[in-house]
């Protein structure tokens, strides 16, 4: 099943941790640029045809001999474009062929190309070449942040490297940090081989690094500041020792600065720092105060308790005041829910008469997670309580019924089973059944894997899709009446059901579940007569029966391209001709609380950014809701079903490219590579873990204002797409 962030973007379940909007200020010198038009140097039919054949090769994710040909055309632009598309492909098979092109290339821009190429194959290959590039010191310094980007790419995935390569990698990353003195400034671009170097430590995640990023917390550089503190508090293990190098930051001038080292002092759980937190209750940013609020739950501050009431009844003045029927939703629901999250976890009975106001205040609109899961944290009375609980009723809102359902899987006592299993039996929407079952195996219900056996011939695939993933953790519980042979009949049958779905969660998660019960099918849907038509489908059997028969050479002759898509040669050619366009385009998002301008990057993304504005052209998006919104992150829209499981019923390639992901950038939400349709998101503050992940093919240029003011369920009514010379 899908699951926005499982490091994903499309499709997390709304949690008490993930989801309150906050407020920074307009673009400043952080944010993007505008996309850099290339020199019009592949203007002929023959160029244009050259491009649709890498485009081509992307989308259907396969290598042939011509488009091995353009790795080495006398254009330079089309090299780099080749460089682009095979790494993009993402087939080990060309390596050698960047690695060699690596020493023969002499232009520094097309050798940052084949770096950020090889980060994106991820192959071990590379490493040795990589390690050269990080150890020489008369290597163009923005390839060393590109080879440093990759290293952090290659040594995080899938199969682990070798112990000699990790520490290789460590060693050398954190000599690259050691080069520059953190009391001296630095140039532009030093500090990005610093910034890469940082997010390629991140994602590595080894404690012997900590020493190293923490030193880069007293740089003169604000954005080296708030990068090694977010760096810090994504970590997480380890860091208490840093506490005080992260509190003399939280009088930082830099709002960044302070709302990341304030997050990260939260999570170093260091009780001593109370003042100096609950000091930013009161900051002028509302980023440092959503930060703030977060870092006292997570560090669970008893003494706060008070200071957070306080803000929290000034919000719900204000929050009261709205009209429920009105189009927009409160704003101040984002930093509600997040005070609410905060009160539940240092669990001070004097919460407890403004959470059940919280309650009461929220149900015109829906429940929230954040609040029934804050409640129930006190008990099966407080969460019942007369003051705020009303029995489920099936005309409810399914937010709601999902909302109480989390609530009941925080008490896990035999009366929130009981609720649960009477909500289940009058049939709630498909929506908020997933969630009810969720619930169900969170508080051990007796007899739970018939009911989701059951399931798994529901007519939504997200139901099916969870109950299949349920299974997998239930289905070998003592004392279930039911064989491993039942269960396996019972997947495959689903499995040949969900052949039939526009959407591939459930068969995803079915096999998922039978490999992880040891009753795999991933031959089967390989090759021969049950050889699944989905590419990513594919791609997930292999991967799991390669992790399951590491030493079966018989996988090798496997081979799960090409991808059918649907798009034809007149299709790759428009794309082709709309990369080298001279037209700049531009969204216009419309929302109750005012206009956000993005501008398009068709050159990079031509294939996302077309399929972003047909939706919109269409009417797609209109009436479609914002239902995720992180603090200091992201706001998510673009799902038809809005549980953040939808899209248009097909999937769309990954076009990831070198943008960084500043404050307004535009992504493509994923629930794994090339897994994009309609949602999207915008970012609140600069993610450099973004970076080279998920599609970026948009700045938003103006309207951060209303970005900062949308809160989960606020309405897009309708996207203006504008062309201009």
């Amino acid at each position: 099943m899908h699951t926005f962030f499982k490091n994903r973007l499309r499709n997390t379940a709304i949690t008490a941790t993930a989801v309150a909007c906050i407020c920074i200020p307009l673009l400043n010198s952080a944010s993007a640029a505008p996309e850099r038009k290339l020199s019009p140097k592949l203007e002929s039919s023959a160029d244009i045809s050259s491009l649709a054949l890498l485009i081509e090769a992307e989308d259907t994710r396969t290598l042939n001999k011509r488009v091995l040909d353009l790795l080495k055309s006398p254009k330079m632009e089309l090299r780099k474009k080749a460089y682009t598309a095979v790494g993009r492909i993402g087939d080990k098979s060309v390596s050698k062929v960047l690695i060699d092109a690596l020493a023969s290339e002499k232009d520094p821009g097309l050798r940052q190309v084949i770096v950020f190429a090889l980060g994106e194959i991820e192959d071990r290959s590379a490493l040795p070449s990589l390690f050269a590039i990080m150890a020489s010191t008369r290597e163009n310094t923005e390839i060393k942040g590109r080879a440093a980007e990759a290293i952090g790419k290659i040594v995080s995935s899938k199969p682990a490297p070798s112990a000699n390569e990790r520490s290789k990698s460590i060693v050398l990353l954190t000599a690259t940090l050691a080069n520059f003195d953190p009391s001296k400034s630095v140039g532009e671009k030093e500090q990005f081989l610093i910034s890469k170097s940082l997010t390629a430590l991140l994602r590595i995640k080894d404690p012997n690094s900590l020493d190293a990023i923490a030193k880069q917390l007293k740089s003169p550089s604000p954005e080296i500041r708030w990068q090694a503190a977010n760096v810090l508090g994504r970590m997480k293990d380890g860091i208490a020792p840093y506490s005080n190098a992260l509190a003399a930051l939280l009088t930082d001038s830099n709002p960044l600065v302070r709302a990341y080292a304030a997050k990260a002092l939260g999570i170093a759980k260091d009780k001593t720092k109370a003042n100096s937190l609950t000091s930013l209750l009161s900051d002028k940013d509302d980023k440092v105060k959503a930060a703030a609020i977060s870092a006292i739950g997570t560090a669970g501050i008893e003494s706060a308790a008070s200071q957070l009431l306080e803000l929290g009844q000034s919000l719900l003045l204000e929050f009261r005041k709205a009209d429920p029927k009105s189009a927009m939703v409160p704003e101040q629901q984002s930093l509600l829910l997040l005070i609410a999250s905060s009160l539940g976890s240092i669990k001070d009975p004097k919460s407890l008469p403004f959470l059940h106001n919280l309650r009461t205040s929220l149900r015109p609109f829906s429940l929230c997670p954040e609040v029934e899961i804050a409640i129930a944290q006190f008990g099966d009375d407080a969460f019942f309580s007369k003051d705020s609980y009303l029995p489920y009723k099936h005309d409810e809102k399914w937010q709601s019924v999902a909302a109480t359902a989390q609530g009941l899987a925080e008490l896990k006592t035999k009366r929130a089973e009981g609720e649960l299993l009477e909500m289940l039996k009058a049939h709630p929407d498909y929506r908020a059944e997933a969630e009810i079952l969720n619930s169900l195996a969170a508080v051990k219900a007796t007899n739970l894997v018939p009911i989701l056996l059951e399931q798994l011939q529901a007519k939504d695939v997200i139901l099916r899709a969870s109950a299949a993933s349920l299974i997998a953790d239930h289905a070998s519980t003592e004392g279930t009446k039911v064989s491993l042979d039942e269960v396996r009949t019972a997947l495959w049958k689903a499995y040949l059901l969900a052949r039939q779905d526009q959407m591939n969660d459930a068969r995803i998660a079915l096999l998922e579940a039978a490999t992880k019960l040891k009753i795999p099918f991933n031959k089967q849907v390989l090759k021969g007569q049950f050889r699944d038509p989905d590419y990513i489908v594919r791609k997930k059997a292999l991967e799991l029966q390669r992790e399951l028969e590491p030493h079966d050479a018989s996988l090798a002759n496997i081979h799960i391209s090409p991808v059918i898509t649907n798009h034809d040669k007149n299709y790759w050619r428009r794309m082709a001709q709309l990369s080298r366009s001279t037209e700049n385009l531009t969204a216009i998002l419309i929302t109750a609380k005012g206009k956000i301008v993005v501008e398009l990057f068709l050159h990079n993304s031509p294939m996302n950014v077309d399929n972003f504005t047909s939706l919109a052209r269409r009417g797609f998006y209109d009436g479609l809701t914002f239902m995720r919104v992180v603090p200091n992150f992201v706001i998510q829209g673009g799902d038809p079903r809005n549980d953040m499981n939808g899209g248009p019923g097909y999937q769309i390639r990954c076009e990831i490219n070198e943008h960084a992901y500043k404050t307004g950038s535009v992504g493509m939400a994923l629930s794994g590579k090339d897994t994009g349709g309609s949602q999207f998101f915008i970012t609140h503050s600069p993610q450099p873990h973004l970076d080279g992940g998920y599609t970026l093919f948009g700045q938003v240029r103006s309207g951060m204002d209303v970005v900062n003011k949308i809160a989960r369920g606020d309405k897009i009514n309708h996207i203006e797409i504008v062309v201009t010379k």
